[in-house]
């Protein structure tokens, strides 16, 4: 077995995700209402995960920020948060770093199908999203626009 103590970062982490290549961790922290990125000198290694001193404060979307994930190129990121019950976009204008991470003043309100969303997952093309939620114990999908013309993912929620 193997772990990464994260308390000094948050002490109530909750979402976990990696970049696909294993070298970059994220964790939602719900005490501070803030996302943090790891870096895993060994990939997929959590033991090995040192925390970048870097990080996004996500409470002007959301106080309860449930669960993150990303574009598969790391350019979008997509929080789940519980107090208004929505998924956020955001865009990186560096790929995985996670301080460059924008708000695109892009959401969805999932409240119609689960007042308490707790994970959101996307399918690699970004044609579907699920969110998984706590007062409705079932996992919704939904789907999205296909990519514009030119684009070879869609991911644009709102």
């Amino acid at each position: 077995k193997k772990s990464k103590d994260v308390s000094a970062q948050d002490t109530y982490p909750y979402g976990i995700c990696f970049k696909p290549d294993g070298t970059k961790m994220y964790m939602v922290g719900d005490a501070n209402d803030t996302i943090y990125q790891y870096s895993l000198s060994t990939p997929w290694d959590v033991s090995t995960a040192d925390y970048d001193k870097k990080s996004k404060d996500v409470s002007a979307q959301d106080t309860y920020p449930y669960d993150v994930c990303f574009k598969p190129d790391g350019t979008k990121m997509y929080l789940v948060g519980d107090a208004n019950n929505t998924v956020y976009q955001y865009s990186l204008s560096t790929p995985w770093a996670i301080s460059t991470a924008d708000y695109d003043e892009k959401f969805k309100d999932v409240s119609a199908q689960d007042t308490g969303p707790l994970g959101v997952c996307f399918k690699p093309d970004g044609t579907k999203m699920y969110i998984m939620g706590w007062s409705n114990d079932r996992v919704f999908q939904y789907s999205l626009p296909p990519p514009a013309v030119g684009r070879s993912f869609g991911f644009i929620i709102g």
